[in-house]
Order: C-alpha cells, then sequence, then structure tokens
C-alpha cells in the first residue's frame, strides 16, 4: 500500500460530506467543458487542482473511464463477482483479510483501493466506479504511474451537463425524477459522476468562503468540513472579485505531484524509507561538522514558508475587514446627505 497514492487514505478516509445545496451552487457555475463561473470570474477545474485536492498525481499513463473492460486480476480471482460495488467489495475484503498468502495480501491492497474508489475517489451510481479502471491495479508497484487525477477531473465532468440542467429545473421548479432512476428516459439520468466533495473543496480554495479547520495540511480536502453557517451558501453569481483565488498554489511537499517525479519518500523491502536512512547518515555526519543537513533545511524552510503563509491570510482577511468597514461608512455617509 506504501508503494500507492492512495497509502495517505488508509489513516485519513473522510468522514464528512457537504450537503446538495452547497453543491448544486458550484454546478449552477458550470459554463461547459471544464469551466466555472463565479461572479464575473471564470476559473477552469483542471487536473492539477484535483491533484492539490486529492494528492494522487496529474501526469502518467491514462486511467480509462469510458470504452472496453479489459479483464484485470481482480476479475480472474473473483470471477464469481458480477459487478463490485461497495458491499459486495467489503465481503471480499473480509473473506480474505486474514489470509496470510502472497496473492490474497495482494489482492486485499487492491480491493481497499477499488472500496475507495468506488465509495469516494471515482464512484458511479450505486457505489461502483467505472470498470475500465480495474485493470490500472493489476501491477501494484505501477499504480502510482497513472494519471489518477487526470481521470477523476475527467469523471467528474462527465456528467456536468445533466447535473446542470437538473439543477436549473430545480430553481425553475422543473421536477426532476430520483437520481437512480433506470425505468425512465425523462428526466432520471440527473447526477454527476466522481468525487463531488473535490468540486466542493475546490470552490472553498478558490474563494475562502469560510475558514479552513486546518490551514497547514496535505491533502487540501482535509483542511475542510462542509458549511454549516447559513451567510456560506452564496451564489455562485453573487461572489465578489475579491473574494476569488485565480490559482491553487501548491505546497512545496506538493509539487513533485505535478512533476510527474515521485515522492521524495521511497519504501524498501526494510519498511524503512531508504530516503530517510540516507538523511539518518547525513544528520549524524553533518552533526559532527556542526552543519545543517538538507533535511532539517527543508523542515526550516517549510516552517518558515507555512508562519508566513499564515501570516499573509491574516493580513489578507484584516484588508478585506477593513474594505467592508469602509463600504459600511460610505453607505452611513450617503444615507446623511440625501
Amino acid at each position: 500500500m506504501r508503494r500507492t497514492p492512495f497509502f495517505p487514505y488508509v489513516n485519513n478516509v473522510p468522514r464528512w460530506a457537504f450537503n446538495v445545496s452547497f453543491l448544486e451552487e458550484k454546478i449552477l457555475g458550470w459554463q461547459g467543458e471544464d469551466l466555472f463561473k463565479f461572479g464575473r470570474t471564470i476559473i477552469p477545474f483542471t487536473a492539477d487542482d484535483v491533484t492539490l485536492i486529492l494528492r494522487v498525481p496529474s501526469v502518467g499513463r491514462v486511467v480509462p473511464i469510458s470504452g472496453l473492460v479489459q479483464k484485470s486480476i481482480l476479475h480472474s480471482h473473483f470471477s464469481n463477482t458480477e459487478k463490485f460495488d461497495r458491499e459486495g467489495i467489503k465481503k471480499l475484503i473480509h473473506g480474505i483479510i486474514k489470509s496470510n498468502e502472497t496473492d490474497d495480501v495482494a489482492n486485499t491492497v487492491r480491493l481497499w483501493i477499488l472500496l475507495l474508489l468506488s465509495t469516494f475517489l471515482a464512484p458511479r451510481t450505486n457505489f461502483t466506479c467505472p470498470p475500465q479502471m480495474l485493470h490500472c491495479l493489476d501491477d501494484l508497484n505501477r499504480v502510482k504511474e497513472f494519471a489518477w487525477a487526470d481521470g477523476f477531473q475527467k469523471l467528474i465532468l462527465n456528467k456536468m451537463g445533466d447535473a446542470h440542467e437538473a439543477a436549473m429545473n430545480k430553481i425553475c421548479g422543473v421536477k426532476t425524477l430520483a437520481k437512480r432512476n433506470y425505468k425512465s428516459n425523462l428526466e432520471g439520468k440527473r447526477f454527476m459522476y466522481g468525487c463531488s466533495a473535490a468540486l466542493c473543496v475546490w470552490l472553498l480554495e478558490h474563494t475562502r468562503l469560510q475558514r479552513p479547520i486546518n490551514k497547514i495540511v496535505f491533502p487540501c480536502f482535509l483542511r475542510w468540513e462542509g458549511p454549516k453557517k447559513r451567510k456560506v451558501q452564496v451564489r455562485a453569481e453573487n461572489l465578489k472579485t475579491e473574494y476569488i483565488l485565480l490559482s491553487l498554489i501548491p505546497h512545496c511537499e506538493e509539487e513533485w505531484l505535478l512533476s510527474g517525479l515521485e515522492s521524495s519518500t521511497k519504501v524498501v523491502e526494510g519498511g524503512e524509507p531508504e530516503e530517510e536512512r540516507q538523511e539518518k547518515k547525513k544528520e549524524k555526519d553533518n552533526e559532527e561538522t556542526g552543519e545543517m543537513s538538507p533535511s532539517k533545511w527543508s523542515t526550516v524552510m517549510s516552517a518558515m514558508r507555512n508562519e508566513l503563509t499564515g501570516v499573509v491570510c491574516r493580513i489578507e482577511e484584516r484588508d478585506r475587514q477593513t474594505r467592508r468597514e469602509l463600504e459600511e461608512f460610505g453607505t452611513k455617509l450617503d444615507s446623511l446627505f440625501k
């Protein structure tokens, strides 16, 4: 599992959700393709944004979301399984999780990743992910070579037209049938695929409509929770330009995801990261010479950068507060001369 980009989710499985009305506000701003409009600003929803939000690579081999389904190891090993949905995956995991067989251990990892895809990162209807993705899990050592963020971004936008139409119909009072209604060709297929939470976090990262619960944590989705205050439910077309960030800025610990390079921390058979072993040796040597090791220098610089980011955020917040007070003062002043 450590060799895959999904390892950070082992101890950080999302346990919250954004309400439908908050998601609909994002969908209403959709302008076609990957563009969303907030106020007068149009921002593209890119694979790099998904990388920073979900901490998965955006460059590499293609992750298919449609087309022919290649037979995977999971298809071969669990040939009696018609479809890999949430409940079916759970049963399969419970059936082999206590086994120490090499194949069963590997299949447990594959099924755990598949469960994550089916419920959070790449769900379709009935908690299944696109079956075309299954063959990407065949070689666990090469899972990190796929452009998962690119696949997730395409999946989110795949049904955006239907989702946008349903959101518009709701405003106009047009009734829409249930999300999972397949018996009619009327208004039943009105839903979006993929990680809807990523789209909500994307808006919060770009607009700062509310304060994050933790400013210095990765990936981005761990910084936020679903809006609880009514005032956060601001319509996309009413957002002011000063509240909108045009692009997300990656942290130094995330740049390797965008560059396509491997993480600086590689795990070897001994269980301890190879980079960590080398750094410990260098630190020991540098202690004798009094020099600062690269890892310690990186830690110090990262801490300084995080502190500076916090200072900038506080300055921006005070600046916005000052603008609001000046606007209120101007309104009161105008009322005196009317």
